[in-house]
C-alpha cells in the first residue's frame, strides 16, 4: 500500500454516518500483483489498525494479459465470503484484458436468503474502436453471468471500467 492509504482506511472507519462509525465492510481494487502479496498487504494494513483476524481476503488470482489483477479484503466480523469465481475468459486478441472475478458474500448472521454477488472487474483500457469493442465484450460476459443467477439477485459491479465515452457500448 502506498503511504498515506492507512490515514484514509482509519479516517472511513471514524467517520459517523447517522452516528454510527464504523470500518469498511468490502474493499475491491485492482491492478494487484497477486492475491498472496498485493492484497495481502492491505489485509494486513488493515489488521493492524482493526485488529488481528478482522480482515480476510479472497484467494482467486485472476488471468491478466497485464495490469493487474483484481482483489477484494472484506471484514470477517460483517460478511463471509460463501464463493468467488473468474467469469470470462482473458483473450488477447478481442476479448477480456483481465479476468472479472465474481464474489458471492453473505452479512454475518443471515442466511443465503441475504447473499449478494459482487463483480470487480478492470476492462481493456486506452481509446479506439477495437478497445471499446473489447470493452463491450467484457461487459457482455459479466451481464450473462449475472443473468445467469436468476431473477431478484442483489448485484454490486465495481472496478477499473476505463469508459472513455459515455456513448460506449
Amino acid at each position: 500500500p502506498r503511504d498515506g492509504v492507512s490515514t484514509v482506511l482509519s479516517a472511513l472507519g471514524d467517520q459517523a454516518k447517522a452516528g454510527f462509525a464504523r470500518p469498511i465492510d468490502i474493499l475491491t481494487m485492482q491492478e494487484q500483483q497477486a492475491v498472496a502479496t498485493t492484497t495481502q498487504a492491505y489485509v494486513d494494513l488493515l489488521n493492524g489498525l482493526y485488529g488481528a483476524g478482522t480482515y480476510a481476503r479472497g484467494t482467486v488470482d485472476g488471468a491478466t494479459s497485464g495490469g493487474g489483477r483484481p482483489g477484494v479484503v472484506y471484514n470477517t466480523q460483517t460478511v463471509q465470503l460463501i464463493s468467488e469465481i473468474e467469469v470470462n475468459e482473458v483473450n488477447t486478441a478481442s476479448g477480456a484484458a483481465r479476468a472479472t472475478l465474481r464474489y458471492q458474500f453473505r452479512p454475518v448472521g443471515y442466511t443465503s436468503s441475504a447473499d449478494f454477488y459482487l463483480y470487480s472487474s478492470h476492462f481493456k483500457a486506452s481509446s479506439g474502436g477495437s478497445n471499446e469493442a473489447r470493452r463491450a465484450t467484457e461487459a457482455g460476459e459479466v451481464r450473462a453471468n449475472a443473468d445467469a443467477l436468476g431473477n431478484g439477485q442483489s448485484l454490486i459491479y465495481a472496478g477499473d471500467l476505463n469508459l472513455y465515452d459515455p456513448g460506449e457500448a
